[in-house]
């Protein structure tokens, strides 16, 4: 029998701490993507057949008696990091505030409501949850240029769909014992985890300076000190040399053969790979082990509940477009020659808008056709830079866009970030997810670099990088 989509990641996911003193779930950055651009799916065009009508002008599209404007659309462009900027359009950015458009009429009508109080103890839940204060969470707020007001607007939106979500669909879902036994055992490898090893390590450049180090261990130092003042490895600094849990597969040969040959509680003799000399101090194991159906019956059963719900809110969602007028004016391929909306910045305004529509489906006439947007360029990156031989040899950083070792990971490399080849992993949706393609890399954090073929998880300086990939 096919195997079904996966509704549960956090099993097979394992999202570790690299190179952090603190884990953040969610960035608040992230959250300002997530209620200005993803609601409780991901969504189909609901636009199916456009027809040209007269311009309106400062507004990309209209849904039902609501405006969308140029102004809210390019502002929400304009907030997505630069690595989206690379696979979205602001067709597709229009796509999204259309959806939340219609979503958001609905809840209305169906009278409702979401208070300042619900607001409040919403946000004042997630910076207990991600550990921030006020102070920070205003400061992120700042530097993302979002004041105060437009952000809690935005989030007072969020949690007024996840409620109409909840009312008109999840209450209603169901999933029984039975199916959620059914897909545990035809997806046994979800929920059998590999041996894994907890270790930490100190780099070196040479082999006398690890010998030193391990004379100094001999003599009763404690690892973590020395790894703080000795190692090379950035994030030794910071944590330690803590590496986290990895399974077989995730390290270079040398170092992981060493790792799963030392036991637990010591150190191996020094390594050498192609970073260095490490020293590998083993804090735990774990052996490989199948979780069993009663220790997750629970939380598997709300998992596919909520898959399930999600799969009929997209329909509740497109039923929505089909019995809505939509009138979209925007199109990316025409040059601007309309007059400015009110409070507008002349760098982001987009292309004069070329309006299309879609009308109910029973007022749709089979003489019209779909129109078609071409995807966007992509270039390649200068010749003789470093994210050039990336591309050239084939090496690939994977991330997620709510992982701060990934943003980090990522400004090491300054102006080139951009041209990096990066591979998004995670899922909007879902912070506890990951994209299809990640999961069959086996990318169990981030950031993690694919370099020779070889899976190199944590932050990189750009010279062990170059080393890495012969560039």
């Amino acid at each position: 029998m096919a195997k079904k989509p996966l509704p549960y990641p956090e099993k097979k996911t394992v999202i570790k701490k690299h190179h952090t003193g603190r884990y953040i779930g969610i960035t608040l950055g992230i959250l300002i993507i997530l209620v200005a651009l993803i609601y409780l799916i991901k969504t189909e065009v609901l636009v199916k057949t456009p027809v040209t009508l007269p311009q309106k002008e400062g507004v990309a599209a209209s849904v039902g008696t609501s405006d969308i404007t140029l102004a809210e659309l390019n502002t929400a462009y304009e907030r997505l990091p630069e690595q989206y900027k690379a696979q979205l359009t602001r067709t597709d950015v229009l796509k999204q505030l259309i959806d939340e458009k219609l979503l958001l009429l609905d809840a209305e009508a169906k009278k409702i409501t979401v208070s300042e109080a619900d607001v409040q103890k919403e946000i004042s839940a997630l910076m207990v949850t991600n550990n921030i204060t006020e102070e920070e969470f205003n400061q992120a707020l700042a530097l993302q240029g979002v004041n105060k007001s437009e952000f809690l607007t935005a989030f007072k939106n969020r949690l007024l769909i996840a409620k109409l979500f909840n009312v008109t669909v999840l209450s209603a879902t169901t999933v029984t014992t039975q199916e959620a036994k059914t897909y545990y055992d035809e997806n046994q490898d979800i929920f059998t985890q590999p041996a894994s090893v907890h270790a930490a390590h100190i780099l070196v450049n040479t082999s006398a300076e690890a010998d030193e180090i391990v004379s100094e261990l001999s003599s009763g130092k404690n690892f973590t000190d020395l790894a703080k003042k000795y190692s090379i490895d950035p994030s030794a600094k910071v944590n330690g040399g803590d590496l986290g849990y990895f399974s077989q597969g995730m390290m270079v040969p040398a170092f992981e053969e060493a790792a799963f040959a030392t036991a637990k509680g010591k150190y191996s003799d020094p390594v050498q790979t192609q970073f260095g000399w490490h020293i590998i101090w083993v804090i735990d194991t774990k052996p490989a082990q199948v979780i069993l159906f009663d220790d997750i019956k629970t939380e598997l059963i709300e998992s596919l509940r909520m898959t399930k719900a999600r799969t009929d809110f997209q329909t509740y969602l497109s039923e929505l477009g089909n019995k809505t007028k939509i009138v979209t004016y925007f199109s990316e391929s025409i040059t601007p020659t309309a007059t400015m909306p009110a409070g507008a910045n002349d760098e982001n305004i987009p292309p004069e808008q070329l309006p299309v529509t879609s009308a109910p489906a029973e007022e749709q006439s089979p003489a019209e056709t779909p129109t078609e947007t071409a995807p966007a360029e992509t270039t390649k990156p200068a010749a003789g830079t470093l994210a050039a031989c990336l591309t050239d040899k084939d090496a690939i950083l994977y991330g997620a866009y709510w992982n701060k070792d990934t943003e980090d990971q990522m400004n090491l490399f300054g102006t080139e970030k951009a041209d990096l080849p990066y591979v998004e992993c995670g899922v909007s949706d879902d912070y506890a997810a990951q994209k299809k393609e990640c999961k069959d890399e086996k990318i169990l954090g981030y950031p993690t670099w694919k370099i020779a073929g070889k899976l190199v998880p944590g932050i990189l300086t750009k010279e062990q990088v170059k080393a890495l990939a012969g560039c």
